[in-house]
């Protein structure tokens, strides 16, 4: 099974983000769900998933689902050393910042953003 879920993982992937690209967010996150079904949940870049998940969420303007889903993204990007720190976490924390901001949550998108330029700065 985990040879088959070996080669779904990144053909599912791959179906969501040609969905994200057509923006169909409601497609893009079914598959990004099944994905997630088929890898553990300490796989290395699970976050990534999260993230892309979020994304389509925001895209829908559900910015409360955005924002649990790149808590969860945000909770694994903390615990990663920082020299493996990339241009995506970046992205994560600024689509995350923005998602509090339109839920009015100013002073916690005020602390990601400047997470997020601090971490730019870095790169």
């Amino acid at each position: 099974m985990k040879l088959f879920n070996f080669f779904l993982e990144p053909w599912l992937a791959g179906k969501a983000d040609s969905k994200m690209r057509r923006k169909d967010y409601d497609g893009a996150i079914d598959l990004f769900l099944k994905v997630l079904k088929l890898i553990p949940d300490d796989s290395s870049g699970i976050e990534l998933y999260y993230y892309e998940v979020g994304r389509c969420y925001q895209k829908l303007s559900d910015h409360n689902t955005a924002i649990f889903w790149f808590e969860k993204a945000y909770h694994i990007f903390r615990s990663i050393d920082e020299k493996n720190y990339s241009k995506n976490d970046v992205n994560l924390l600024i689509s995350y910042g923005y998602s509090l901001k339109q839920n009015g949550c100013l002073q916690d998108a005020k602390q990601i953003y400047k997470e997020a330029e601090e971490l730019r700065e870095l790169l």
